[in-house]
């Protein structure tokens, strides 16, 4: 993947939204994801509109695109294995680590279920989940089988 390609995508799917933006970070004078300026020119634009016009310093980027390309090549795996229907295969084992080890990198934060919003714990199954959100797809994680909710009374 190219770096035009790259941001496109990283702009599509992580690029903040503007409204949590400083105006450096707006502007693209310092990188979305770090403490970086970015000299006039350099940094790698992740598109912009009237008033936004937000960058990203290589290194950031390369982050970025990494975990971004562990997870989708991850959510591609689940969705097209067999064997994953039923429950991970060794692929996705290895694929769900690589995944982990990006987001960290990436500083993407730990990760948690979409569903029941708890963290994952060690030895717990989840997988990728990709929905549409009110403005944007949105890259997610959900427990494997049902999630470790509450259980709600039927009687008042």
């Amino acid at each position: 993947m190219n770096m035009t390609d790259a941001a496109e995508a990283v702009r599509a799917f992580l690029a903040p939204t503007a409204d949590t933006l400083t105006i450096e970070r707006r502007w693209g004078y310092v990188c979305v994801w770090c403490p970086q300026t970015i000299p006039p020119g350099q940094g790698v634009s992740l598109g912009g509109t009237d008033d936004c016009h937000p960058h990203a310093c290589p290194p950031c980027l390369e982050l970025q695109t990494a975990a971004l390309t562990a997870y989708l090549n991850w959510n591609e795996h689940v969705s097209h294995c067999t064997i994953c229907r039923t429950g991970p295969c060794d692929t996705t084992l290895t694929m769900k680590h690589a995944t982990l080890r990006t987001r960290e990198q990436a500083g993407w934060g730990a990760a948690y279920c979409a569903c029941c919003q708890r963290a994952f714990g060690p030895g717990e199954g989840f997988m990728p989940h990709v929905w549409l959100g009110a403005s944007r797809v949105v890259l997610s994680l959900v427990h494997i089988g049902p999630c470790a909710l509450p259980q709600v009374s039927d009687t008042y």
